[in-house]
């Protein structure tokens, strides 16, 4: 065992003749300086403007994209480097930067700047790795996304050595292939949608935000209608019934209650509006989770509750009964419908977030408000949860009012616009 680890240790120190003294990742500013060394050279050659020592002008690039960092291949850099090596292990995908006395302080951008260097001194030499432009084609390599880096500090003899690895991803430096595609119009390449033109850089840019959320298809938005205006024609009419769970939630001493709502002077059919549903798909967009007190998640207050009478509702965990949008519809009208109704017919306009007899009683109110003409909805359908989010039209709902105008005779206050359908109890826009 003895002989095993005396000629281990032989073998290592015959190996690595450096010693490392430091080596670590860049900072934050420091990714960002060399994110920007590389940028601003890809630029310059997509646009056509760069040039060599002898004048001559590089021609421009179409499909030259622009680098963003990336800690995975800065990752795989820093490993590189945990041996010191003194000549690198291959130029495929890697540059490597070697300086004797070379400070810490922007040694990043320094190895940028020898890289560059090969171009500026050698020219373009065909626009493929050659021996002398080996990492300045890397450098430029068009189809590149990324690139990562770490630095190291290592004693070789005499020597102080500041070493520089940048891994690139994909990697370029392919044998024979140019660097980048070539052509009179810079960003002629560039992919519209996953990486539109930065006219200004010439550089293929970040992807287009795609929206999280998505729009209701016809057959749903049928669906939802459906049912939005099946409880308001029962509750127009009077045959709403109303079990009021509030009341043993809130005892836990007395039975469920059956109560009756009363019937409807003016309660308007639901038209879908692509307007509103567009609307609250973009409020989706933006929202993000919190986990509620009950545990569950809901939507952030940012998005705003009644712009135009929105409502929110819970994002929920998914159950395996909700993978189609009608099962997420029908468990999103659970929420709102449940078993809240009518104790005061007033509207509390969800002041008292705690109390959450109040906030479902308003959701549902808004739903049912008699004044509503028109609804939208939308949804995000996220990895493990789900939301709806629907915006009704017009806003009508003041506090401590009632939410539809109850009486008899049914549908008498529908005006002219808006004749009643004596079946339904609801006013129909013409």
């Amino acid at each position: 065992m003895l002989t095993v680890l005396f000629l281990f240790a032989c073998f290592v120190k015959a190996y690595s003749t450096a010693t490392r003294i430091e080596w670590g990742h860049f900072t934050s500013a420091e990714q960002t300086a060399i994110l920007q060394a590389h940028n601003a050279f890809r630029s310059k050659l997509a646009l056509g403007t760069y040039k060599s020592a002898a004048g001559v002008k590089f021609a421009k690039a179409t499909n030259m994209y622009q680098l963003k960092w990336d800690f995975n291949a800065a990752d795989e850099a820093f490993d590189a480097l945990v041996l010191c090596p003194m000549t690198p292990t291959t130029y495929k995908g890697q540059n490597f930067y070697k300086g004797i006395n070379v400070s810490r302080t922007g040694c990043g951008t320094k190895a940028c700047a020898a890289w560059t260097n090969e171009f500026h001194a050698f020219g373009p030499s065909g626009y493929v790795m050659t021996v002398n432009t080996k990492q300045a084609t890397q450098m430029a390599w068009a189809k590149s996304h990324s690139v990562g880096c770490a630095w190291a500090n290592c004693q070789n003899g005499a020597d102080t050595v500041m070493l520089v690895i940048c891994r690139y991803t994909p990697e370029g430096n392919t044998a024979g292939v140019k660097a980048y595609a070539q052509g009179a119009k810079t960003c002629a390449m560039c992919p519209p949608v996953a990486a539109p033109c930065v006219k200004a850089t010439g550089l293929c840019g970040e992807p287009l935000p795609v929206p999280d959320y998505k729009l209701f298809p016809a057959a749903d938005q049928t669906y939802f209608l459906s049912k939005f205006n099946s409880v308001r024609s029962q509750m127009a009419l009077g045959e709403l019934t109303w079990d009021n769970c509030s009341w043993h939630w809130a005892t836990n001493d007395k039975p469920n209650e059956t109560i009756y709502w009363p019937a409807s002077k003016a309660t308007y059919q639901l038209k879908w509006d692509a307007g509103l549903a567009l609307s609250a798909g973009k409020k989706l967009a933006s929202a993000k989770y919190f986990p509620d007190p009950t545990g569950n998640y809901a939507l952030n207050a940012s998005v705003g509750n009644f712009g135009y009478n929105t409502n929110v509702d819970e994002w929920i965990p998914r159950r395996d009964s909700e993978g189609t949008l009608q099962q997420m519809i029908n468990a999103a009208w659970f929420t709102w419908y449940g078993c809240f109704g009518v104790l005061k017919m007033a509207y509390h306009a969800m002041a008292d977030p705690k109390n959450g007899t109040q906030v479902y009683e308003d959701i549902l109110y808004t739903y049912l408000a008699g004044s509503a003409r028109k609804i939208g909805c939308a949804y995000r359908n996220d990895t493990g949860y789900w939301g709806i989010l629907c915006y009704t039209w017009p806003k009508g709902l003041t506090v401590g009012s009632a939410f539809y105008p109850a009486g008899t005779p049914v549908c008498s206050s529908c005006p002219s616009t808006a004749p009643c359908n004596k079946a339904t109890g609801l006013c129909v826009l013409k």
